[in-house]
Parts: C-alpha cells; sequence; structure tokens
C-alpha cells in the first residue's frame, strides 16, 4: 500500500501507483508537480525512495536539484514546489 498515494481534490481521489510514474527523475517530478502544485515532504518522499534505493542523503541530494522547499502562509508548514517556472 506504500506504492499508491491517494490524492484527493475536491471532487474526486486518484491512486498513483509507482509503476505508472517515470524511472527518470526529470520526467517523475515533472509527473507528480503536474497532479499537484504543493507536496507535504512525507507525501513526495514515497515516490522517491525508489529512485534512490531509500538513501537519505541520494534523495536529498535529488530534493535540491528538483525541489524548491517553500513555507506554506496558511499553514506554517514547508512544502515542496518544482523549481522549474511554470507556464
Amino acid at each position: 500500500l506504500r506504492t499508491l498515494f491517494p490524492y484527493t481534490t475536491l471532487f474526486r481521489s486518484k491512486y498513483f501507483p509507482l509503476s505508472h510514474l517515470s524511472p527518470d527523475p526529470t520526467v517523475r517530478f515533472d509527473e507528480l508537480f503536474a497532479v499537484k502544485d504543493r507536496w507535504a515532504e512525507a507525501e513526495m518522499t514515497l515516490f522517491l525512495d525508489d529512485l534512490v534505493g531509500g538513501e537519505r542523503k541520494k534523495r536529498e541530494a535529488m530534493v535540491l536539484k528538483f525541489v524548491r522547499k517553500v513555507k506554506d502562509d496558511k499553514s506554517g508548514e514547508t512544502v515542496w514546489t518544482s523549481r522549474k517556472m511554470r507556464k
């Protein structure tokens, strides 16, 4: 069940099996940020551990490359957003 993520919007839920995500980190981050602009660390790390074999240092290096950490104004929680500029 760790490989499925229940993503809920106002109108629907969607399950994200790891097998449907690209093994290429650039593409995978694009896929994840296409679904949701802001992610909590605990949510997104479920989708990254298979790319780095569960190694925390490798995951952190990958996160630095693709993610910008931002403090949410409303909740005060740190969320992850894409480093890429959206069109």
